[in-house]
């Protein structure tokens, strides 16, 4: 009989994040890739993915055998429930099925959805949903509840008695106000007016940015023509530096920032749970030093997340493979 794998992906513009677990999630290999997009390529994409995964089964190893009369509670909880042992080498190895469940940002364009869905694969279950969807099944480990991802981008989405609401996450520049990639917009539209005299106040801020393309004012404004937001959400960390250093424009922005995120937050709460409190989560790589800039209102709804976006994508197949069954 073949044993069952499954892949959780977590896929995005900055990062790739794909797990190998078993059928009691226990986590059995895990490794990071570089950024996939499927609105910008759905075959780099799915490079980008299987070198991933090949990387995260070469993390695996043997586990050997004991009965588990012999071990005592304490031992079983750290080791891998799984007793196999040998290493699974290959995604082609015959003895093993190969499911997989991924969250990608880009879901929303349907023509590059439908492309990547029908790319052949070689997995027996596939299920794809934008990452927000499976970092919120993540966080709630599949229960109602509504997250807000602060990442290059930002969007807020809810579960809630199987309904799905989304705020914000149309894309940037027109929207993910709040975002990394709004933080870099920020931080160099401002230097722009600051070298030209609109804005007046001094800020190590700006020198940081023109420092960044070797104080050659041209050289930023061709590159601010032809960025992506991930490249406007690398100069993030700038403003996020200075801010802890009490820079009154660097702060300023941040608190902008909150702004944003507070509409989105509450405004996903009270659009999606009605009179019910639903609880909230905050991912992505910001989020921890956001939280110190959020309004009392919506922190009071926030929680810790139970599992990641990753793992989120398997629980999810396994929801709807079940749904399937029964």
């Amino acid at each position: 009989m073949l044993k069952n794998i499954f892949v959780g992906v977590d896929a995005g513009a900055t990062k790739t994040r794909v797990i190998v677990v078993d059928d009691e999630n226990n986590i059995l290999g895990e490794a990071l890739g570089g950024p996939a997009v499927i609105r910008f390529n759905t075959d780099a994409a799915w490079q980008e993915i299987m070198l991933t995964l090949e990387r995260a089964l070469a993390t695996m190893r043997p586990i050997e055998t004991r009965s588990t009369e012999t071990r005592s509670t304490e031992t079983r909880s750290t080791e891998t429930r799984s007793t196999e042992t040998r290493l699974i080498a290959s995604l082609h190895d015959s003895k093993y099925c190969f499911h997989a469940g991924m969250g990608i940002t880009g879901c929303e364009i349907k023509e590059s959805y439908e492309k990547f869905i029908n790319t052949p694969h070689i997995f027996k279950n596939l299920l794809v949903k934008q990452d927000s969807y499976t970092a919120c099944v993540g966080a709630h480990a599949g229960k109602d509840g509504a997250i807000v991802i602060i990442g290059t981008g930002v969007v807020g989405i809810a579960l809630n008695d199987g309904e799905v609401t989304q705020v914000s996450g149309w894309g940037f520049p027109h929207d993910d106000k709040g975002s990394g990639a709004w933080f870099g917009l920020k931080a160099v539209s401002l230097t722009m007016q600051w070298y030209d005299g609109r804005f007046t106040t001094d800020s190590e801020l700006f020198q940081l940015v023109l420092q960044r393309f070797n104080h050659d004012f041209p050289k930023l404004v061709t590159w601010a023509n032809n960025a992506r937001p991930t490249n406007f959400a690398e100069l993030a960390p700038l403003v996020i530096h200075q801010a802890e250093k009490n820079d009154s424009v660097a702060i300023e922005i941040v608190k902008q920032a909150a702004r944003h995120i507070d509409q989105v937050g509450l405004t996903l709460l009270k659009k999606a749970g009605g009179n019910t409190k639903l609880p909230c989560a905050l991912f992505g790589g910001i989020s921890n030093m956001m939280k110190n800039y959020l309004s009392p209102e919506f922190k009071a709804s926030l929680v810790q997340p139970k599992y990641d976006a990753a793992m989120g994508a398997v629980l999810a197949l396994k929801m709807q493979l079940k749904n399937i069954t029964h």
